[in-house]
C-alpha cells in the first residue's frame, strides 16, 4: 500500500510538506566547497604568519579586538 497525503492527518502533511520544501531548497541550492581541516590548517598558518610578519606578534591585532 502507497503511503499517499491523504492518509495523513492535516497536521502531519502540513510538517511533510515543511520537511519537502526544505529539502528541495537543499538539493537545489548551489553547492558550495567543503571545507576540510587540511584547508582550515593552511588558513590558520597563513593567518599566523602574517600577524609574525607584522613584526609585533600580532599585538596590536590583539589590542585592537580587546578595545572592542
Amino acid at each position: 500500500m502507497t503511503l499517499l497525503p491523504g492518509h495523513l492527518a492535516e497536521e502531519h502533511r502540513k510538517v511533510l510538506r515543511e520537511v519537502a520544501l526544505a529539502y528541495r531548497r537543499v538539493m537545489r541550492a548551489p553547492q558550495e566547497p567543503a571545507v576540510t581541516r587540511a584547508e582550515i590548517s593552511r588558513r590558520d598558518q597563513k593567518r599566523q604568519s602574517e600577524a609574525l610578519s607584522c613584526g609585533d606578534g600580532g599585538v596590536s591585532a590583539a589590542k585592537s579586538v580587546g578595545s572592542l
